[in-house]
């Protein structure tokens, strides 16, 4: 029912963020190999349609890239959604989508998981580096996805 609601053509049948989380999270637990795709097709729906996109669902839909069975391009994908976020929150100053550590730590353990091996630690490295600066405190899985990212690394001097 909530997927017609929000796929229907009718767009003041359903502007409601909680209804648009709920089926971007069914797509990001149903691990398709395009859940992110979906779950960003409805993020942008919602935005479009006037709908409070926040920190929630971008979230929902970096997890969505990072849990989908199709890895190509998965990764790049999830952290082009934080990007967005920190441009939202710093250049827009929209409040209600400032990444959090949840944002930053699920794109550092999708880079941790890649089979992009060195790069993707570097990547891994740079997206802490930038949580830092944001003033997001890291916590344990955010280091340890880092760690995992260079043990992963085929780089001698990691």
């Amino acid at each position: 029912f909530l997927t017609w609601m929000i796929e229907s053509s009718d767009d003041n049948i359903c502007q409601n963020t909680l209804a648009h989380s709920l089926v971007m999270d069914a797509h990001a637990k149903s691990r398709a190999y395009d859940a992110g795709t979906k779950a960003e097709k409805l993020l942008r729906k919602l935005v479009k349609n006037g709908g409070n996109a926040n920190t929630f669902a971008y979230n929902i839909v970096i997890n969505a890239y990072t849990q989908q069975q199709q890895r190509g391009g998965a990764v790049d994908h999830a952290e082009i959604i934080l990007n967005e976020m920190e441009h939202l929150y710093t250049k827009e100053d929209y409040q209600d989508v400032q990444p959090d550590v949840v944002s930053y730590t699920s794109v550092i353990s999708a880079w941790a998981n890649s089979n992009r091996k060195t790069y993707g630690a570097k990547q891994a490295h740079g997206i802490l580096d930038r949580m830092e600066a944001m003033n997001i405190q890291p916590n344990t899985i955010t280091y340890n996805a880092v760690l995992k990212a260079w043990c992963r690394s085929e780089d001698r001097n990691a």
